[in-house]
């Protein structure tokens, strides 16, 4: 005799099989994949100051997977700070609608012009983006790259150019 939880696995494991069944029949087999470039200008802060952040990237999608390639700088008003380029992998939303959400870590190397030292960073960045032509959007990035040498996050706003739907 099968127990409350052994019956309610098997519920669920049947409902998701059955959706899963159903929704590959409705999807289509082929998906183009999607990309674009990215330009993001905003503000970062680290332990020890704040400076003004910009981004240039390039990025594609198929299905849910999310590859990023980027370039950051960093910098105060008196001088150039940190910057780094890395490459991240992610999961996004389905380029299908006019709303885009993504998620990527990564990995990237990092200078810092103010204690003259070059290191690995580990970026992350989330973004949302309100897709509102099928060539141009506009959304937020809020990211974060930690390192050894000093470790900054920060929020941009971002224009996002190419073939996003």
């Amino acid at each position: 005799m099968m127990g409350l939880g052994h019956r309610i696995a098997l519920a669920g494991a049947l409902t998701v099989s059955i959706a899963s069944a159903l929704a590959g029949q409705i999807a289509p087999s082929v998906q183009r994949p999607t990309f674009w470039g990215t330009f993001a200008l905003g503000a970062a802060g680290a332990a020890d100051s704040g400076f003004y952040h910009s981004s240039l990237g390039a990025a594609v999608q198929l299905r849910h997977l999310i590859i990023i390639g980027r370039v950051t700088g960093n910098d105060t008003p008196e001088a150039k700070r940190i910057e780094d380029a890395g490459i991240l992998v992610g999961a996004a939303t389905q380029p299908l609608a006019p709303f885009h959400f993504s998620i990527a870590a990564g990995l990237s190397a990092l200078n810092d012009h103010y204690r003259h030292r070059s290191t690995v960073g580990f970026p992350v960045e989330a973004q949302g983006t309100w897709r509102f032509t099928r060539w141009t959007g506009i959304g937020a990035r809020v990211f974060a790259v930690p390192n050894d040498i000093n470790g900054y996050a920060g929020i941009s706003l971002a224009l996002q150019v190419g073939r996003l739907r």
